[in-house]
Parts: structure tokens; sequence; C-alpha cells
């Protein structure tokens, strides 16, 4: 079940992570969609690290427990590693499409989910270590 206390201390935790660079998609009502991720867009350094052939999707730093993505399975980051100077959460799935559409970044994700209600499906396609992956199970944002 999602609280917003839950939420406060995934957010705050998050921007200790990250900084001001993150994306969270979270609900303060049951009327709002919540997935409960955070994470950030894809930059070539990123994507250097990573071994991916381009500087595209989302990488995911944190799934709150318990929540629609975590039970769906999505994977947050279990390393930390300094990138460009900043501290960047490693190990996470890297989201590359929503319902079919390739995302690009953090804006191309958050278009693609903002007309989503409670209740509706989300069919992420992700990159994990080498295999890619088609989660549907994000199907109650609660």
């Amino acid at each position: 079940m999602h609280y917003p206390f839950n939420t406060a201390i995934s957010f705050g935790l998050l921007i200790a992570i990250v900084g001001g660079s993150f994306y969270y998609v979270y609900a303060t009502d049951t009327k709002e969609p919540y997935l409960g991720i955070g994470g950030r867009g894809v930059s070539p350094a990123i994507a250097q690290e990573l071994g991916l052939q381009e500087a595209s999707g989302l990488l995911i730093f944190i799934v709150d427990s318990g929540s629609p993505s975590d039970q769906a399975g999505l994977r947050g980051g279990d390393r930390i590693k300094i990138i460009e100077g900043q501290e960047v959460a490693l190990g996470g799935d890297v989201i590359t499409a929503i319902d079919g559409v390739q995302i690009h970044g953090v804006d191309d994700a958050e278009t693609l989910l903002a007309d989503k209600a409670a209740g509706d499906s989300v069919k992420f396609t992700i990159i994990r270590g080498a295999a890619t992956l088609d989660l549907y199970q994000v199907a109650q944002i609660c």
C-alpha cells in the first residue's frame, strides 16, 4: 500500500543519492497514478559505463518497496559510482520504452505517463544487464 510518508522518505533518499537530477512518479491520494520509481535520463557517460549502444532511456535509481513497480519486478540501483562528478546509482533497470513507445529520457517518460490514471496498465521495455525484457505487471497504478 502506498503512503505519502513512505513517498517522502523515498523521495528524500533519492535526492540524497542523485542531487537535483531526478525523476519520480508518485501520488498523494488514491485517485492519482503511482508507480514508485525514481531515476534519471541516460547520459552518454552513463551509457558508456553501462555498455549501452546509445544514450537513451531512463536509468532507475530507486524502486519503492511494495510499490506497483516493485511488484512488477523493476530493479533500482545497487551501487554508487561517480560519473562526470555526480554520484550515480548503477545496477538498476534502464527503461527504453513505455507501452511500446521508445523513450529518450525523462521528458519522454513523463509525457507518456502523464495521461495515465489510477488503474491503468503500463508496459515497460527494459534493459537489465545484457537482456531486453517487457514487464507488463505494473498493471495497477494505484
